[in-house]
């Protein structure tokens, strides 16, 4: 199998079908990204785009731009700096705000509980849990994962299997 980006994608999906005994090819465009100081500071990284590409790309008009991409083994998310919040089941139904109704997902959360679990099992996410509440669904989320995830084989789920 070829897995085209080692990011959050590809390096994601590169991981179960890796301990499926399947011969795996990663291709990716960027080399390792040098360890240095300047890796774990928002000025060099974000301010000062130390590691922004050289690339310049065209809009629909011809017009020149700089995309501001990163190329490295670990993709674009290995300078990526934001949060990804887990959803709660009532963010999948239907949301009154003031500008009206925004309807209900023609999926729930039930659907992506088992990919979330996965997520959760093979990046292994880390928190400082804010209240009590938050630090209980901590050792939940601690408690469905075993050190070394099992690859399974089930096409109605993700490539991992956690206890509950």
């Amino acid at each position: 199998m070829i897995v085209i980006g080692t990011g959050a994608g590809g390096g994601t999906i590169a991981h179960p079908l890796a301990q499926s005994g399947k011969r795996i090819l990663l291709l990716e465009r960027g080399t390792f990204l040098t360890r240095e100081l300047e890796n774990w500071d928002p000025g060099p990284v974000f301010v000062d785009g130390r590691y922004i590409s050289s690339d310049t790309w065209f809009d629909s008009d011809g017009k020149r731009f700089q995309p501001q991409v990163h190329y490295f083994v670990g993709g674009a998310t290995k300078l990526y700096g934001a949060a990804l919040y887990r959803l709660r089941p009532i963010d999948f139904g239907e949301l009154w705000h003031a500008d009206g109704v925004s309807p209900a997902w023609p999926l729930s959360y039930d659907d992506f509980e088992p990919w979330l679990r996965a997520g959760s099992c093979s990046m292994r996410p880390i928190s400082r849990p804010a209240t009590a509440s938050a630090a209980r669904r901590a050792t939940v989320t601690r408690a469905w994962c075993t050190p070394k995830p099992t690859p399974t084989r089930s096409p109605s789920g993700p490539g991992w299997t956690c206890p509950t």
